[in-house]
């Protein structure tokens, strides 16, 4: 009897600020080493990625801010249009500060008929929940700007996730976080689309 083979679900993952300025400023600095560690775990578990990665500072051309234009904005619409596509997880990094005292967040659009519905806040709830027995510290927050990246994938029918990961994290703490994202993921979207129960919204 022939071996059935496994479906998997295709994942964009996009890194818009990597790029740093003349000074070594105005970027994401490990936004690219989490993308990494991410999209080995979404492999490890047999779910095929795209990783589409910006070459542009984001003084000079934004590639997470509207127009969606140029190589990673024609490369991220050129990958939303496939219909193996599922998912979007838009990946960036930030210094923890007094003020941001978290170890990861995802950060919400809000305001818009883009935003999360209730299977998103399950999903965000529980990657939370499996952060604080990891004694690390996690939250959600709402946009205050236009998140062009998940917006799109959204109206794209795609689902879409902002991944905020701090700067001191340590490479097990990034993998325990990415770790939980994908089985997360994979329980919550990793199905057929009948299975699917889409119900209201949450932000």
């Amino acid at each position: 009897m022939a071996e059935t083979k496994k479906k998997t679900t295709e994942v964009i993952i996009t890194v818009p600020h990597v790029v740093c300025d003349e000074n070594g400023e105005n970027c994401d600095t490990y936004a690219k080493y989490f993308s990494a560690i991410l999209g080995d775990e979404f492999i490890n578990n047999n779910i095929k990625i795209i990783r589409i990665i910006s070459k542009t500072n984001r003084l000079k051309k934004d590639d997470n801010r509207f127009p969606v234009t140029g190589e990673f904005g024609e490369a991220m619409l050129k990958a939303l249009n496939r219909e193996e596509t599922k998912s979007l997880f838009d990946v960036h990094s930030f210094p923890k500060t007094k003020d941001s005292p978290y170890d990861f967040y995802f950060l919400e659009l809000t305001g818009t008929e883009y935003r999360s519905n209730i299977r998103t806040r399950d999903f965000y709830l529980d990657v939370l929940s499996d952060l604080k027995d990891a004694n690390l510290k996690g939250t959600i927050m709402g946009a205050t700007h236009e998140n062009a990246n998940v917006y799109t994938a959204r109206k794209y029918g795609k689902n879409a996730f902002l991944c905020e990961f701090s700067r001191l994290l340590t490479t097990p703490q990034a993998k325990t976080i990415c770790k939980s994202l994908v089985k997360y993921y994979i329980h919550y979207y990793h199905i057929e689309e009948e299975e699917k129960k889409e119900e209201g919204f949450f932000m």
